[in-house]
């Protein structure tokens, strides 16, 4: 695990511990070897971080491309496993190709299987290609 992502992990543990009594259940039940999805809905900026942190590895994030664009962010996310996916066309073959080639490397990456933040918190339709890594084996789904 690079130093960047143990330093950031271990700060958000306790920052959600700290100011939001964040807790994680049966997390003995996390899959921690082997190619792995890790799906959870999305309604916070905050899901990302403390989702990624239920696991003891290092995972993989996909994230809208725009959240790059900053020059802090820019330099930061790509050490923290941050997959930038072209939100705007809905069909980034990129992305994918990345998240096919992570799972078959036998890492973990998180997904939110909506594609995009709920606005109101009810969860929106899923989006096609989260079946993909399971429909050819990669790796096994977890919903979060």
């Amino acid at each position: 695990m690079n130093p960047y992502y143990w330093f950031c992990c271990n700060l958000i543990k306790l920052v959600g511990r700290i100011f939001f009594g964040l807790r994680w259940l049966h997390r003995e039940r996390m899959i921690n070897h082997g190619p792995v999805i890790l799906a959870s809905n999305h309604q916070s900026f905050l899901d990302p971080p403390f989702a990624g942190s239920a696991s003891s590895r290092a995972i993989y994030f996909l994230a809208r491309r725009t959240l790059l664009d900053g020059r802090f962010f820019g330099w930061l996310l790509p050490k923290l496993n941050v997959i930038p996916v072209d939100s705007e066309s809905g069909k980034d073959r990129t992305a994918l190709k990345a998240l096919i080639r992570i799972l078959r490397a036998g890492e973990g990456t998180l997904v939110f299987p909506e594609g995009q933040r709920s606005p109101d918190g009810k969860l929106q339709p899923a989006q096609p290609w989260l079946g993909l890594g399971s429909a050819k084996r990669l790796a096994l789904v977890v919903p979060m």
